[in-house]
């Protein structure tokens, strides 16, 4: 088994950490539907990189390391140090995957994984390689569940990229552990990470990550009659809630403050009175995150 050398007060620190990650996996996948372009978290997330043919997947590796407060100079974040084009599952992938990444290693079979773990699947296959994010603990054996938070995915209904939560079927063979019959090619462990900085992190609190999300969104009031992306994705959150918001769907109209007031309701918000907008704690309400619930939900996932 792969050995990692850890203080009584690191151990302690190791736990937290995947307390934490399972936490923010949540907050960025949120369910086997997920979150898709447009949502303020998945833009967060992705740092508002979209195109054709790009994939998220590694944005994903990246910020649920930043989020736990590793500063390794390889961390590609624009919040960091800047983003280098091209270079995001390379620089989680382990050298001994073809990859640039020192610290990441090849699979073991019965070693034990758990939230925050980045792994790489199909390194070796350019047009299929993908970065997974662990999110519960899981051992490397056949037969086993790998509950996990996954971008670069696709939203069907909507056709816009997503990033989700996902189960996946652990496979081995020999010595080659798969998922979901894709080769299981590199681990970089959130153990071996906190090893290398020295136990020196700066981890945010998920509470402050989503208040600053929310902080940046602008407000919407019927007043301004604002338009775009950000009040679309309202209006479809608001259909998902069975309000409706009116048409078009861009535009923040009278149909929409009305469903907006009866959302503000059903979530027990207070009623300031007069004008009725969106403002941080509507937008936190409809990101719909609860503390101290990812692992249950986790464990729906793979049971379900």
């Amino acid at each position: 088994m792969p050995e990692v050398s850890l203080s009584s007060v690191d151990q302690v620190k190791l736990a937290g950490l995947r307390e934490l990650a399972a936490d923010f996996l949540v907050l960025a996948g949120k369910d086997r539907v997920g979150r898709r372009q447009w949502d303020p978290v998945f833009e967060g997330v992705t740092e508002r990189r979209q195109a054709p043919r790009y994939s998220s997947c590694g944005d994903l590796g990246h910020w649920i390391l930043a989020r736990l407060g590793f500063r390794f100079p390889w961390l590609n974040r624009e919040e960091l140090w800047g983003w280098m084009v091209g270079k995001n599952v390379s620089l989680l992938c382990a050298k001994s995957a073809g990859g640039a990444n020192e610290l990441g290693r090849l699979p073991v079979v019965g070693e034990h994984l758990d939230a925050g773990d980045v792994l790489v699947v199909s390194a070796h296959d350019i047009d299929h390689t993908h970065c997974i994010v662990a999110l519960g603990p899981v051992e490397l054996v056949a037969g086993a569940k790998l509950c996990s938070c996954e971008y670069g995915q696709w939203d069907g209904q909507y056709g816009r990229a997503c990033g989700k939560l996902i189960c996946r079927s652990v496979a081995v063979k020999g010595s080659s552990v798969a998922l979901s019959d894709l080769p299981l090619d590199s681990v970089l462990s959130v153990a071996r990470l906190l090893e290398a900085s020295g136990g020196e992190i700066e981890p945010s609190t998920v509470r402050d990550y989503l208040a600053a999300v929310t902080g940046r969104l602008r407000m919407l009031r019927r007043s301004e009659r604002p338009r775009g992306k950000d009040v679309r994705w309202w209006a479809e959150e608001l259909m998902a809630h069975k309000l409706e918001p009116g048409q078009p769907l861009d535009v923040f109209g009278r149909q929409a403050e009305e469903a907006t007031r009866q959302f503000r309701q059903m979530h027990a918000l207070e009623d300031p009175g007069g004008e009725v907008c969106v403002g941080p704690f509507e937008w936190t309400a409809m990101l719909d995150f609860e503390p101290g619930f990812p692992m249950a939900k986790a464990q729906g996932l793979c049971d379900g």
